[in-house]
């Protein structure tokens, strides 16, 4: 190969490079889907640990397709680069990949015991009515 052509294609190769893991796919697609999601979120959709995918996410954030915020002790990320999706939605149509439903279960930080809670009480108050 060419310096001329390993310089034209060496951008493209590495974004190609950087999405290609499977754990980052999903989280990019996450992240599209949501908006933005804290790691205990991704941690209960994906169920991998913390640490593995903070490796993953300090990856796509060093290549600026995530970025971050710290609110408390909960980091939340968000797509930065969303012209990644197009070329992961046509990969899929490429593939036999199937849409998966991604939903944050039984995780246990503030913003979903908080959900989970006004649930609780607002099923309790819809029991109370008809029950009473």
């Amino acid at each position: 190969m060419t310096n001329h052509i390993r310089e034209t294609y060496k951008d493209s190769a590495g974004l190609l490079r950087v999405i290609s893991h499977p754990v980052r796919l999903a989280i990019l697609e996450i992240l599209e889907a949501n908006n933005e999601m804290c790691v205990c979120h991704l941690e209960a959709i994906l169920g991998y640990r913390q640490a593995y995918l903070s490796q993953h996410l300090m990856c796509l954030r060093e290549n600026e397709l995530v970025s971050d915020r710290r609110e408390g002790r909960n980091v939340y990320y968000r797509m930065k680069e969303k012209g990644v999706i197009p070329i992961i939605k046509e990969t899929k149509k490429c593939t036999s990949t199937k849409k998966i439903d991604f939903q944050a279960i039984d995780c246990n930080c503030p913003e979903c015991e908080s959900k989970i809670s006004k649930q609780e009480k607002s099923d309790q108050h819809r029991g109370k009515k008809i029950n009473g």
